[in-house]
């Protein structure tokens, strides 16, 4: 069917208005944005307009959706439109799908086998054209795509032309950073009025329900709903059971049969009415036959990257404007409709939704980038955490080296369209019993169910086979494990095998062991710390793998298999390795010299090391200390007044003696003396002190001699030590007559000292730091009463200028 015949056996369409400058801009351009209202008809007209092109020159037009379900919608409405069946003109490659013949020109895929399609023949000879429907989605595999097409153009197809299409594109800035034309086209096939009605229930499945009930009241033709999940969908139906005669409910999701789905948008029969309770498949893309009245809770489920479990998570959030609006021209798009809207209209949405770049799990992504062998030209470059720890999971499951260069098994990997962790647990299957087991796993790990109460993931896959789960689990994790054994090619036969030790090929970081016997708390080979729930079974396990993991602190395990240690040395012998370990423990004090086996961070056993190197002890003695020893040391005695000594002298040059900076300067200092030493207790104040003293230089040492003696001589004769750890010191404690014979006070480092003047009994008469003074004025009064009460002893006048009493010699000569 030629483009005149198409325009009259179609509706009049937005997209008619369009053509023309989309011709021009493709011709001119080789990036161009078609931006067009829901309905207008861009899917299916643009790629059949675009087939006689000159620059097509008989080549394909390969058109990517995001999901499976619109792309066999699109391919059989095109295929329809063609008036040839579906693999003619018109093809389709899913996941588990082919409809291409040698005739076929226009390709409708999902997203991602457009990346294994580049990476299989990267110069897409015989391409002419990529069109990215509803690129406003931004998936991962679209950004990938765009990336590599890109790439194409610039190294081998500068003849390539690439087309963005969607209703809600952020066209000024894709075009700035594509350097694209723009043909935007506007106005709907049909009006939709917008209505917004926010339930009185909190429950989401009694507000959606009584809203589709005046809905069906109110207004005529069939009714989508848009509802986050299967699990909504399912309450949702519930509640609407009991409808009456000729209502019929149908679901749509993308886990649903095909014939369910085609079920659901085929239109309804004769005197029905239809309600289609659908996920976000159905906004875009598609046509539910009918369909007139729109009810929309406002909410989407997307997939989160939560990297303690090493996988993304569905979390439900808020619906930004534009999928707002794409849910909504669903209703205008065979008939004039109405969007019910259940929630306030003062309530402010989000622009757009953000591209799943920033938020989902990076791996996958990052084992194509490894396997295309060089960084793309990103529309958005990959968050830099996120990836170098993407980065990290390959390495760890052996896909790539340190450098991110992929190695033989990340490419056999890369071409099977699976999360590197569940693929390097397929990769690790040596019988087909352990690949069904693996088969089995991976839709355990990929389950919505991963959040239930059993940890023993080897449990739950009992309760499946057994028949102990639900209904409806059991069901979806049947159809998961066929579409993984599929993928493997293995059959439907049931065999249970080692479930920990499969799982370690995949979380090879996640191996954890026990702190203690018994204990809850393990230890991960990544060196991150986990722990059971409290009386879970596994505690009598040494060793666990951990699948999934919580966001504490010290994450709680929520899904794991029990490891046996056998089996686990046996698989991983060759990056299990001895290492001699020397290093100092602050609980003890000690440096500690073992050869340990460890595999990552984890220490398997240990045994002592019988000749360490002594530099080597002396190297981790010191950055004990300097780490958290420091405070152990022993300041007492020689090491304080060593200490407070060279800090009356500070200045430039001079070394300070506060903690942080003898801390930072520990090897500088007491490195040198550490020689020989394994524990802080050998480290003595004497040893302090002269590690201090050597520190300095020749003329410090003598500075601190002469200006900050370790003690002063008196007139007396005798040599007394000054407390330069006294609070207001240095402190010099003398009877009163020693000074006899001095006018002015002692000085350290030209400071006078603070003199404490005592009595013969050495009890404490006065505190000066001027001498001279207190001779003159208060020594009378002191003279006067201590004539009275040692009357044998000399008490003069003027004291600075008599002899000290020889008797204080000979008294100390007795006591010393």
């Amino acid at each position: 069917m030629n483009l005149s015949e198409l325009q009259a056996n179609q509706v009049e369409l937005p997209i008619w208005q369009a053509l023309a400058p989309l011709r021009e801009a493709l011709s001119r351009a080789h990036t161009s944005l078609l931006v067009a209202p829901p309905g207008a008809g861009k899917s299916t007209i643009v790629p059949l307009a675009l087939l006689d092109e000159a620059w097509v020159q008989g080549r394909k037009i390969l058109v990517l959706e995001p999901r499976r379900l619109a792309a066999r919608a699109l391919a059989w409405r095109m295929a329809s439109l063609s008036g040839q069946p579906l693999g003619e003109l018109v093809g389709l490659r899913t996941r588990d799908d082919t409809q291409v013949g040698p005739s076929t020109r226009i390709e409708i895929l999902t997203e991602a086998l457009l990346t294994r399609r580049i990476q299989h023949a990267p110069e897409l000879e015989d391409v002419a054209v990529v069109i990215f429907d509803e690129f406003h989605e931004r998936s991962l595999h679209a950004d990938l795509g765009l990336a590599l097409v890109r790439d194409v153009q610039a190294g081998l197809r500068d003849d390539l032309r690439v087309l963005l299409m969607s209703a809600t594109l952020e066209q000024d800035n894709l075009a700035a950073r594509l350097d694209a034309s723009v043909v935007q086209t506007q106005g709907r096939s049909y009006p939709v009025e917008v209505r917004y009605a926010k339930p009185r229930s909190t429950r989401l499945d009694e507000g959606v329900a009584t809203a589709v009930r005046a809905a069906l009241k109110e207004h005529p033709g069939d009714i989508l709903v848009f509802l986050p999940g299967e699990a909504e969908i399912r309450a949702v139906a519930r509640k609407l059971d009991a409808l009456g005669p000729g209502i019929v409910v149908h679901a749509l999701y993308g886990r649903l049969p095909r014939a369910a789905q085609q079920a659901a948008i085929a239109p309804a029969g004769d005197a029905e009415r239809k309600i289609v309770l659908a996920t976000a498949v159905a906004e875009s893309s598609i046509t539910i036959a009918g369909v007139r009245v729109v009810v929309d809770a406002g909410l989407m489920r997307v997939p989160v990257y939560d990297p303690n479990a090493g996988f993304s998570h569905l979390v439900t959030r808020r619906v930004s404007r534009d999928a707002a609006d794409q849910r909504a021209g669903r209703a205008g798009r065979t008939a004039p409709g109405v969007c019910v809207r259940l929630w306030s209209s003062e309530e402010v949405l989000v622009a757009h939704r953000e591209p799943a770049i920033r938020h989902e799990d990076l791996s996958s992504l990052a084992l194509n980038v490894a396997a295309w062998g060089s960084e793309p030209q990103w529309l958005e470059a990959p968050p830099e955490g996120p990836w170098a720890q993407a980065m990290e999971v390959l390495q760890a499951l052996d896909l790539s080296d340190a450098r991110g260069r992929i190695n033989a098994r990340g490419r056999k990997l890369a071409g099977w369209h699976a999360h590197p962790r569940i693929g390097a647990m397929l990769l690790a299957a040596r019988d087909d019993a352990e690949r069904a087991m693996a088969c089995d796993l991976a839709a355990l790990l990929e389950s919505d169910e991963r959040a239930g109460t059993l940890v023993d993931i080897h449990q739950r896959w009992l309760a499946w086979r057994r028949g102990g789960a639900g209904a409806s689990q059991i069901k979806a994790l049947d159809r998961d494990s066929r579409r993984w054994r599929k993928r493997v090619g293995v059959g439907n036969a049931i065999a249970e095998r080692d479930a920990g030790l499969l799982l370690a090929h995949g979380f090879v970081d996640r191996i954890a062991l026990q702190r203690q016997p018994g204990s809850a708390q393990y230890q991960l080979a990544n060196g991150r710390g986990a722990r059971l729930p409290d009386n879970d079974p596994l505690r009598a396990q040494r060793m666990l793998v951990v699948a999934d993991l919580d966001g504490q602190r010290e994450a709680r395990i929520r899904l794991a298999a029990a490891l046996d240690d056998e089996a686990f040395e046996t698989a991983f012998a060759a990056h299990i390795s001895w290492r001699d370990s020397v290093h100092f423990n602050p609980a003890s004090g000690q440096v500690e010299c073992q050869r340990e086996r460890v595999f990552q961070r984890l220490v398997l056993s240990r045994q002592p090391l019988p000749k360490p190197d002594v530099s080597v002890v002396c190297e981790a003695l010191v950055a004990g200390l300097m780490d958290k020893g420091f405070g152990q040391l022993d300041w007492s005695g020689p090491a304080a007044r060593m200490r407070a000594r060279i800090a009356c002298l500070q200045g430039e040059g001079w070394p300070t003696m506060d903690d942080a900076s003898l801390r930072a300067t520990l090897d500088q200092w007491l490195g040198p003396w550490l020689f020989g030493l394994r524990s802080v207790a050998e480290i003595t104040p004497a040893k302090l002190a002269d590690a201090l003293w050597a520190w300095l230089s020749a003329e410090q040492q003598r500075r601190v001699r002469e200006q900050a003696p370790d003690a002063v001589s008196l007139p007396s004769g005798r040599q007394v030590k000054l407390d330069y750890a006294a609070e207001d010191g240095p402190v010099l404690a003398v009877r009163m007559q020693d000074m006899y014979g001095q006018d002015a006070s002692p000085q350290v480092a030209g400071r006078p000292v603070l003199l404490h003047l005592l009595s013969p009994a050495r009890r404490p008469l006065a505190v000066t730091r001027d001498l001279a003074s207190f001779w003159r004025n208060a020594w009378p009064e002191v003279r006067k009463q201590m004539r009275g009460r040692y009357p044998k002893h000399e008490w003069p006048e003027r004291p600075w200028e008599a002899p000290a009493p020889a008797a204080l010699n000979v008294l100390d000569q007795r006591r010393s």
